[in-house]
């Protein structure tokens, strides 16, 4: 079973070494430390709100932060807030995004707390849907979880 150059793994002492040995060997290359470096792109002057919902970067490579208080775009240069404005109706639903997500084809979605937005990237605006009942009140809550299926749905 064993080649006679493995003979010490045939008693019980010669596999505890070889674990021990092992497991020393795992545990010092856990506390071997790696440097990872953090850069700071967004601050108290580029965010609408600090408390941040949810963030996607999307396939262009920007990097997208949804707060309390609006929307964020930032394309590695630039930074372009989106708020809600009562007065537009190509705002977005709300001030208060719970999610984004991107479909296959390559559009956000901006989940609110009351409604649904889809991201105009020509026009760089919103169409909206929201929910209402017959007194206007919003019958969302906005989602925390956006997913698609293969058709994009």
């Amino acid at each position: 079973m064993f080649s006679s150059t493995c003979y010490w793994l045939k008693s019980p002492c010669g596999w505890l070494i070889t674990l021990g040995t092992v497991f020393c060997s795992l545990q010092s290359h856990a506390l071997q430390k790696e440097t990872i470096h953090f850069e700071t792109i967004m601050g108290y002057e580029e965010l609408p709100n600090l408390a941040v919902n949810a963030i996607q970067q999307d396939q262009y490579g920007s990097i997208w932060v949804g707060t309390n208080d609006g929307l964020v775009c930032y394309n590695g240069n630039n930074y372009k807030v989106y708020k809600y404005s009562s007065t537009d109706p190509n705002s977005i639903a709300s001030k208060r995004i719970t999610a984004l997500g991107e479909s296959p084809d390559g559009t956000l979605w901006i989940s609110t707390f009351d409604g649904l937005s889809r991201f105009n990237r020509e026009t760089q605006d919103f169409t909206s849907y929201v929910l209402q009942d017959e007194n206007g009140v919003s019958l969302t809550a906005g989602g925390n979880v956006m997913e698609f299926d293969a058709a994009g749905n």
